[in-house]
């Protein structure tokens, strides 16, 4: 049966007869041609059962991806992934490498898996681990099989099914298995553009769900997208709750409520106990404090300045964060420590605060729509003030000034402890433009038909943190180099000297950067005339949409800011201004600029402002986005031309 099966499954990719059948192999060819191979099966059926009284859950994997171009090899890696929450086996891997003879396969099994784990730039929990191999002879015609058995060691923590990849997909399929004693939810995301069958079945007791999809295309990768959760077509599984034997029902995962209250279980025993020593650390920085805003800004940034954010998460020590004490002893952590110390520290100090479970901005779910483990991945603390607000404190950014929230959890929900059985829900806030400010000044005059200039930065909030952390502990003469490769202005022969930074270690401050540039070969010099562009920073240059290739990917932005330059451009003696653009301007609810040219005493001036007030721009403002985009490069084309008297 197997075989036939294989053989079937190979009647995707081969031209040459096959039980009866013509196989189309040149029609496959001809449909992706301009893709190095396809999945010809991708598919996953979950299987819940109950033995003993208790939920067991595991998942049977087949994929076979099908190689149509020479460069094959470049596909043939593959990786499984598992942790302390799921396990792997039965793996069978194997190629199957055309023969000279028509209809005839080499069948080479994997040999060879290697285990290492798997690092994240944003741990909650890290016991991730990933199988890796190889398909050998990967070649064009050839195919990869793969099957595999995913063990649920707990089933809060059953998976998400994407019926994309990274290739296209010509059967995408899901199929779930459950008893009659046990619930099941699930949601589709991003489903409406795809024709996804589905049907139900009872069988011998159980139900059969099972989800198909065909000819899905691959996943786009576009620029400044976020990520692909928020637009690829996926399932999400949820168990709700099983009835035992004796007709008790145990809840697993039914509503936000559940989800808290497990969380609640693994935390409430933390700091239970007072500390004398971590309790004499904080009095002696609050002694002289009477505000309690400023009391919370203190140990807030206390924290930042002494626990080092290092990720080593076990298992369940993903979930469980480690005394205050400890941490506070070790002087390192990852976030659940960070937020464990600031809650302490600040409950110490008579400060209301509480643990706080969120998600960044990667993932989009909500709490009341998933409530399940994968809606969050992080977490920190919150203060609550006299009037109710929360402050978030969140240590894992070591620069972030208090009052912000770290850029990657804007605008998301977080779920905030307060006791047994009781939280809140809260948004996190998004940070206005205007505390996201770069305001730049620019004095230029010509000397030997070089461009020379002086120009004073200054930067606020999140825009103030790109620098931060591009020069914090890095030695004066690297911040010319440093500089250059952020500012871009005029071209890259630009020239930096002499810069000067204040408010580098300064939380609280604006960033005032000071520097003296060159930009040869940038101002034209034609006869009795001189052509200057003065647009020296040109945000958006270029950066129109295609929609039709973007297919309503949203534009993802990491914050909301306004950039405004001010530019002065000396009038050399013995020549006048001959021509001054006209000012121009383009307001959107979510972005635009202003374009203002001026003439004052012996000068050209211009005064640029554009601004972004969005997260997350979708589909239906590209439009508006590529007219302002459009304006925008029109205004850039303009240059002022100064003329001998």
């Amino acid at each position: 049966m197997r075989s036939v099966v294989l053989l079937s499954l190979m009647a995707l990719c081969y031209s040459a007869p096959l039980l009866s059948q013509k196989v189309n192999y040149d029609s496959l060819q001809i449909k992706y041609r301009d893709e190095p191979a396809v999945f010809s099966i991708d598919k996953e059926h979950m299987h819940i059962a109950v033995k003993d009284d208790k939920l067991k859950v595991y998942s049977d994997h087949l994929s076979e991806i099908c190689y149509l171009k020479d460069n094959a090899k470049s596909y043939a890696d593959k990786a499984m992934y598992y942790s302390y929450f799921t396990a792997l086996d039965r793996i069978t891997a194997y190629s199957l490498v055309p023969k000279e003879k028509a209809n005839k396969f080499e069948k080479i099994p994997v040999t060879e898996f290697s285990d290492n784990n798997v690092l994240s730039s944003s741990v909650f929990f890290d016991s991730s681990k990933k199988k890796s191999f190889v398909f050998p002879k990967a070649v064009k015609g050839g195919v990869g099989h793969l099957e595999y058995r995913e063990t649920y060691n707990d089933p809060k923590f059953i998976g998400v099914f994407y019926f994309n990849s990274y290739l296209p997909v010509l059967h995408a399929e899901f199929s779930l298995t459950f008893p009659s004693n046990v619930k099941v939810e699930y949601i589709l995301r991003n489903t409406e553009k795809y024709a996804i069958g589905f049907s139900k079945e009872e069988k011998k007791g159980n139900t059969i769900y099972r989800w198909v999809a065909k000819d899905i295309a691959a996943y786009d990768v576009q620029d400044h997208a976020p990520a692909i959760s928020y637009y690829a077509p996926h399932l999400i599984l949820r168990i709700t709750q099983l009835t035992h034997k004796d007709g008790t029902v145990e809840k697993v995962l039914p509503d936000v409520d559940a989800l808290y209250n497990w969380y609640y279980s693994l935390v409430e025993k933390v700091n239970s106990e007072k500390n004398e020593d971590l309790q004499s650390l904080v009095d002696s920085l609050t002694a002289q404090i009477v505000s309690k805003d400023e009391k919370a800004k203190t140990i807030f940034n206390w924290v930042q300045n002494n626990v080092k954010y290092v990720a080593f998460e076990d298992g369940m020590g993903g979930f469980v964060p480690r005394e205050a004490h400890l941490v506070c002893q070790r002087r390192y952590g990852d976030c659940k420590d960070m937020a464990s110390i600031i809650t302490t520290m600040l409950r110490a100090a008579g400060l209301e605060a509480h643990l706080t479970w969120i998600g960044s901005r990667d993932i989009p779910y909500t709490y009341a729509v998933v409530p399940m483990p994968i809606v969050d991945n992080h977490m920190i603390a919150a203060y609550k003030k006299e009037d109710g607000t929360y402050v978030f404190l969140d240590a894992v950014g070591s620069y972030t000034p208090y009052g912000f929230p770290t850029s990657m959890i804007q605008g998301k929900e977080a779920l905030v402890e307060n006791g047994k059985g009781k939280y809140n829900i809260v948004k996190v806030p998004e940070i206005d433009k205007e505390k996201n400010r770069r305001s730049d000044s620019v004095l230029l005059r010509i000397e030997d038909k070089v461009l020379v200039g002086k120009a004073w930065m200054d930067c606020r909030g999140y825009d103030k943190l790109n620098f931060v952390y591009r020069m914090i502990n890095k030695s004066e003469d690297k911040y010319p180099d440093i500089l250059k490769g952020y500012i871009d202005k005029g071209s890259n022969k630009i020239e930096l000297q002499n810069v000067q930074v204040a408010g580098l270690n300064n939380r609280d401050t604006n960033l005032l950067v000071q520097y003296d540039f060159k930009l040869p070969d940038y101002a034209k010099f034609v006869g009795d005339e001189v052509y200057v562009n003065l647009f020296l920073e040109k945000e958006f240059k270029g950066r129109n949409i295609d929609i039709a290739k973007r297919k309503s990917i949203p534009l993802e932005s990491d914050y909301k800011y306004v950039d405004r330059e001010i530019v002065r451009l000396e009038i050399p003696k013995g020549m006048e201004l001959d021509y001054l653009p006209a000012s121009v301007s383009y307001h959107h609810a979510l972005f635009g600029f202003d374009i203002k040219y001026q003439k004052v005493q012996g000068e050209v001036l211009l005064s640029k402002s554009v601004y972004i007030d969005y997260l997350l721009l979708m589909e239906e403002n590209f439009e508006a986005w590529n007219t302002m985009v459009k304006e925008l490069n029109k205004a850039y084309n303009e240059v002022v031309i100064l003329k001998k008297k």
